[in-house]
């Protein structure tokens, strides 16, 4: 596999979702993959995950999208092995979206549709950000996001014997990214660059008719191939959290690596925006976070997953799903 290729594999096209009765919020960009110390985690540009609905003065961790939706990629859905492996029979029961498995010899038990359907889940299980399944620095529009199992994923596994997100992804041929291969930043001004994510109107290369109109709730329409654009580095300081680069970049890259000597460099986050006579005029130019900050964020949230997934730890801080209404009461009192 050589460079360019295995960049493309540790990439993934995601929505960031919230649907609020007809007003969804819906976002789209890059997230690179990444193993670290034996556990996974989506890095990309933090801004992605806010809900444009939820007032800009709450905190951070209280106005996130809701749902993480992957866009599949034209190459798995014309590879009948990989279509096959994300194909579901859907059906809906008042109102709600289920989907059944059907055992050899027996037929389904409820009539339904046959869909290759991408797994989602939720962005967090929690708005706390010690128990949040994110870690996010605001300020250098990056975050990362922890793939350890949802509730809701371990439920479809211990009834349908259902593989969870990750593990969909590590199936159908995506390649996380070691910290081995995450550089601190740039090397020089003019050092040669690429990124490779899923700027929307490049990448997008069909609509999936059978989606749309009815299943658009829980999968996305869209079908996309990873875009390549190549450049140098403009501007780079060692004061500052960010970079400049010369590279052409459009709605959807955000999130995209900044690749340099085979190493991760950086995280694109903007385009650079000129105001004139009220109006926003693009310059192509993209910014991008240093990626020497991810070293920082992964292990913060690394502490954060040990925490979380500890079964001592879950009744006191989920006492809603675990303790009797009499134990409630009792840590209650305790002011615990």
């Amino acid at each position: 596999m050589n460079s360019l290729e295995k960049w493309k594999h540790c990439v993934v096209n995601l929505e960031f979702r919230s649907f609020n009765g007809e007003s969804p919020n819906i976002r789209t960009g890059t997230a690179i993959l990444i193993n670290y110390k034996n556990h996974y985690f989506l890095a990309t540009a933090s801004h992605l995950l806010l809900d444009n609905n939820v007032r800009s003065d709450i905190p951070i961790y209280q106005r996130l999208v809701k749902q993480i939706m992957r866009v599949p990629l034209f190459d798995e859905l014309n590879d009948e092995t990989k279509r096959k492996k994300i194909t579901k029979n859907i059906f809906f029961k008042d109102g709600r979206l289920f989907w059944q498995r059907q055992y050899p010899g027996f037929p389904y038990k409820n009539k339904g549709e046959d869909i290759a359907s991408p797994k989602f889940i939720e962005l967090s299980e929690s708005t706390d950000p010690n128990d949040s399944a994110l870690t996010i620095s605001e300020n250098n529009d990056l975050a990362v996001i922890s793939l350890r199992p949802r509730l809701s994923e371990l439920l479809s596994r211990i009834f349908m014997n259902d593989s969870i997100f990750v593990e969909e992804l590590l199936m159908l041929g995506y390649n996380p990214i070691s910290i081995d291969e995450i550089g601190l930043g740039p090397s020089y001004e003019g050092a040669d660059i690429f990124t490779v994510g899923y700027p929307s109107d490049v990448s997008h290369v069909m609509t999936r008719e059978e989606i749309k109109g009815k299943y658009e709730e829980y999968f996305s329409i869209d079908v996309t191939i990873p875009c390549f654009t190549f450049g140098k580095v403009s501007m780079v300081n060692t004061n500052l959290q960010y970079f400049w680069a010369d590279l052409r970049i459009y709605y959807g890259n955000s999130g995209s690596p900044v690749i340099e000597n085979n190493k991760l460099v950086g995280i694109v986050t903007h385009h650079a925006i000129m105001e004139a006579k009220d109006q926003f005029l693009i310059i192509p130019f993209a910014k991008a976070t240093k990626a020497e900050l991810l070293h920082d964020l992964l292990e913060e949230q690394l502490k954060k997953d040990e925490i979380f997934t500890n079964p001592e730890t879950l009744p006191r801080r989920f006492p809603n799903h675990f303790l009797s209404p009499e134990d409630k009461e009792k840590l209650k009192r305790s002011g615990i």
